[in-house]
């Protein structure tokens, strides 16, 4: 898969798409500096792209950056409020920083939005096992 978005990056530079599932490639690989090199020209492209936002901010939660994780993730909930996944991906980070109260927020905002993801209550499920 990243051959073929490398060769889209190639053909054409200002593809947001493209550069956003390059990204992702590389972040589920753990090439995590060219991830985020890629999820920031995606967002010089487009500044308003949230799915862009959370995969950067997957990014710097791997290389434990919290706080900078906590900043994508909100501003892919600003752009898209309700969007159970950065919800949930910012409740685990918050878990992971011991924030347990916002975590809990968040995990119970995305049920909310997606009663129906076993993986959302799974992870709420280990806030309050904590």
């Amino acid at each position: 898969a990243e051959k073929d978005f490398l060769l889209c990056k190639e053909i054409n530079p200002e593809s947001i798409t493209s550069l956003h599932h390059l990204a992702t490639v590389q972040e589920k690989q753990n090439k995590l500096a060219e991830s985020k090199s890629n999820f920031d020209l995606s967002l010089g492209i487009n500044s308003e792209y949230g799915p862009s936002f959370n995969g950067r901010g997957l990014v710097f939660d791997k290389m434990q950056l919290f706080q900078e994780a906590i900043k994508d993730f909100s501003q892919a909930i600003a752009l898209e409020p309700q969007n159970p996944v950065y919800l949930h991906n910012r409740g685990c980070t918050y878990r992971k920083m011991d924030k347990l109260q916002q975590s809990l927020q968040d995990l119970s905002q995305a049920i909310s939005i997606d009663q129906y993801n076993p993986v959302i209550y799974s992870s709420r499920g280990v806030v309050y096992r904590k």
